[in-house]
């Protein structure tokens, strides 16, 4: 959920609810279940993508998580994953903060991203989406990096500041409230998973008296609109409820708010119910997105809801603005590896992901990555051709390094012509497959997209946007293809033998090789 993120560029919301939606129909057929529309938002601009991890703005320091959420709240009930990483950043003038940053070990290689059904339905059930629990996006330090290059820093002596839709870190309320005088900083998001972290967060940084006099706080605020509460008061008395307090904040301050369309309406009512007369907003401003949310400055409570330009930080901030409108400008599609061992479901996911999201009428296309077996005459030429052919599948009877050029190429061109496979004849067909300049999104799904330490395959995971994997227990994996070949006309003693010999050993090779904490997306088995 970001103007810098990994999953998309530009009209970014449009595509993450698209290939949300996409997945969770996915599910839904496979289960033989009914997939209700999620938060369709009818045509969609055209959309770029790439991925971008961040700028460097402010020294920054892992820590072990579980020590830190321990010293914070010995009784937390929130459950530490693996892939969640703590962070302190060293700020100006000596002054430090410590939060949950998800995004470095995505960098480094050691955390990813693990998305449940339950994660994918939040926006049902809390109304808010779930992409605030995923890592700490770059415009929250260039937010807060711009509000400490200002002289606003050194202003807000007593004031009362309020940060929105702070995901599960709330960095730039934390870095406000440790940097300034501020009376009061109050740190919110919708999402209750993201409110435990935040939770967590203020009561470490107060233990270790990083805010001074400043009094902190994390609240859960759903934004509202009084298009669907027409009752000013009670949405007014709600909105000082949750954040603890009637008096009005002087300074509100958010970053990646403006991603989905759907909730620009209930930012600005929120916005102009919690800002005092003549108070300042300083956000993003995200091209299509900022200008129509910019709209109505005028919010329906009858004051100003902030000017709405921002605050002029130092050349470092800009240039780093600057640099994020460059960047998506550079890519033209999204290329996304959904990746799995035989029998996990990829092909069917992929598959109908892809048609989800050409019925949005985005422009997709699904590539298989079968079309590259080798030629059964280049299986007689290989040492041991009768080994060869008995395991055809394993990843070493495959033309990695044609695969890895060819899809290199075509990212760096947008196009490209990539065999497809016919089981009948049992070889490759060259040409069955072009990508163009035209498709917005590319899908590739295989069997070795993500293998590690598995030369050439190791260098395939990198040329992609996103990168999905089904876990799935590789016992699993060889009964379902087990019941694949008797329907074909083995029978089961030879289906079973062709499973135990060959597809089974390919299965566990994918599932020790993979590197799951590196994945965008991990999919337990559907």
């Amino acid at each position: 959920m970001c103007d810098t993120g990994d999953f998309v560029r530009g009209n970014g919301g449009g595509k993450w609810s698209t290939l949300r939606d996409a997945f969770l129909s996915a599910v839904a057929a496979s289960k033989g279940e009914h997939a209700t529309e999620v938060g369709g938002n009818g045509a969609r601009d055209s959309t770029t993508s790439s991925r971008f991890e961040g700028f460097v703005l402010f020294p920054r320091q892992e820590i072990d998580p579980t020590s830190a959420v321990a010293a914070a709240t010995p009784t937390a009930t929130t459950t530490i994953q693996p892939g969640n990483v703590w962070a302190t950043y060293h700020l100006p003038h000596g002054k430090k903060v410590t939060t949950r940053d998800a995004s470095s070990k995505r960098r480094a290689g050691a955390g990813g991203v693990t998305i449940t059904l339950d994660q994918l339905f939040a926006h049902r059930v809390h109304g808010v989406d779930n992409t605030g629990n995923v890592r700490v996006w770059p415009a929250e330090h260039v937010l807060l990096h711009v509000l400490l290059s200002s002289p606003l820093a050194s202003s807000l002596g007593g004031m009362r500041v309020l940060e929105l839709g702070a995901g599960m870190s709330g960095l730039a309320g934390l870095g406000v409230a440790a940097c300034s005088d501020a009376g009061e900083v109050v740190i919110t998001d919708g999402n209750p998973d993201a409110l435990r972290t935040l939770e967590e967060c203020v009561e470490l940084n107060a233990k270790e008296g990083v805010f001074g006099d400043t009094r902190v706080a994390a609240r859960r605020l759903v934004w509202d609109s009084l298009d669907r509460n027409g009752d000013r008061a009670a949405l007014l008395s709600r909105f000082s409820s949750e954040v603890g307090g009637s008096d009005r904040f002087d300074l509100i301050i958010a970053s990646d708010c403006l991603f989905f369309k759907d909730f620009h309406d209930d930012l600005i009512s929120t916005i102009g119910g919690l800002l005092r007369p003549g108070g300042l907003e300083v956000r993003e401003r995200r091209r299509k997105q900022a200008a129509t949310a910019a709209e109505p400055e005028t919010s329906a409570f009858g004051h100003a809801a902030g000017s709405g330009t921002g605050v002029g930080g130092g050349q470092d901030g800009h240039a780093a603005v600057e640099g994020v409108k460059q960047e998506q400008q550079q890519q033209q599609q999204l290329w996304v590896a959904v990746a799995g061992a035989p029998g996990s479901g990829k092909t069917t996911l992929a598959a109908e992901v892809c048609q989800r999201v050409q019925s949005e009428e985005i422009s997709a296309i699904c590539l298989p990555m079968d079309g590259y077996h080798l030629y059964r005459r280049e299986l007689d030429l290989l040492p041991d051709p009768r080994e060869a052919h008995r395991r055809r599948g394993a990843h070493w009877t495959f033309d990695g390094r044609r695969f890895l050029s060819e899809l290199g190429d075509a990212r760096r061109s947008g196009r490209g012509s990539f065999p497809g496979f016919d089981h009948a004849r049992g070889d490759p067909v060259e040409n069955q497959w072009m990508v163009q300049p035209s498709h917005s999104v590319v899908i590739v799904e295989g069997n070795y997209l993500l293998l590690k330490g598995v030369d050439p395959w190791n260098q395939v995971g990198g040329l992609f946007d996103v990168t999905w994997a089904i876990r799935c227990p590789p016992e699993v994996c060889g009964e379902r293809v087990r019941r694949r070949h008797m329907s074909t006309g083995l029978e089961e003693e030879e289906a079973r033998a062709r499973v135990e010999g060959n597809d089974l050993l390919n299965a566990r090779l994918v599932s020790e090789k993979c590197p799951w904490s590196e994945v965008d997306v991990v999919i337990d088995s559907l």
